[in-house]
């Protein structure tokens, strides 16, 4: 009770506004995974034990499986259940007006006008399931760098990431997309990460497409990639592919391109 009245105080201390949701880390896969570590495990015993009960004549060699059971399956379930209990106390607590971060080593509220920079960055990773086949899996962070330059991760450990992270973006743009309104308006250039945008078109590493040529961005968010589209002989090609996480704001991109192209 007394964390909670802490939190409601910096709440109310930052102004963040009525409560919209909590999220918390994803215990489930971790949970399955000890399911079955612990099934295989009992069903690794059951066999070598009836192996060894019926076996003439008996060789020692014959309880390696056990003794390889019983130190494999207490270390996997002593490294799910340590990972259980040290994350157990991370929250985000959404707000009106921003969030209120518990960490492991820190608790902060962040107020949506406070926050600079968003980059969404996804890490792709492949694999071999176990019948042979190709997995690929990709693993979300959100990276945020605020007004006062200090940045914060939330990552995949956190139940409902997308939801979170796309929360952060939209809040997050809304009062960032005016000022770029105006600089872009005013006949500034507006750079997000390396590609820059103007009243011409947009510019990525030193090449130009001109907004009669742009015909739409399209944004695979699971992927991690942003594709900027032109034509090519009556067939829409992408001009460029870029990783999500080399563009910060992308939704105030959006939202700023929107008059011109497709999005």
């Amino acid at each position: 009770m007394q964390q909670v009245t802490a939190l409601q105080q910096l709440a109310m201390f930052y102004d963040l506004g009525q409560f919209r949701a909590e999220f918390k880390p994803s215990t489930a896969d971790r949970l399955i995974m000890l399911s079955v570590v612990l099934l295989i495990a009992f069903v690794g015993i059951v066999m070598t034990l009836s192996i060894v009960l019926n076996a003439h004549p008996f060789s020692p060699l014959m309880l390696f499986p056990f003794f390889l059971f019983s130190v494999f399956v207490p270390l996997t379930c002593l490294r799910s259940v340590r990972w259980v209990v040290r994350n157990r106390k991370l929250r985000v607590f959404a707000h009106e007006h921003g969030f209120v971060y518990v960490g492991l080593r820190e608790t902060r509220a962040i107020r949506w006008d406070h926050i600079a920079f968003v980059w969404h960055e996804v890490a792709v990773s492949q694999g071999r399931d176990s019948n042979g086949n190709l997995s690929i899996s990709f693993h979300h962070e959100y990276r945020l760098q605020c007004l006062d330059g200090s940045t914060l991760v939330l990552d995949d450990i956190f139940s409902g990431l997308e939801r979170l992270g796309k929360m952060v973006e939209w809040e997050s743009a809304r009062f960032l997309l005016p000022e770029v309104q105006d600089r872009f308006s005013s006949g500034q250039p507006v750079a997000f990460g390396e590609l820059s945008v103007d009243q011409s078109g947009v510019v990525w590493h030193g090449q130009r497409l001109p907004w009669q040529a742009f015909v739409s961005m399209g944004v695979v968010e699971r992927r991690g990639s942003i594709h900027l589209n032109t034509i090519n002989q009556g067939q829409v090609v992408s001009w460029a592919t870029i990783s999500s996480g080399e563009i910060p704001n992308t939704e105030v991109l959006k939202a700023l391109i929107r008059p011109y192209v497709r999005v």
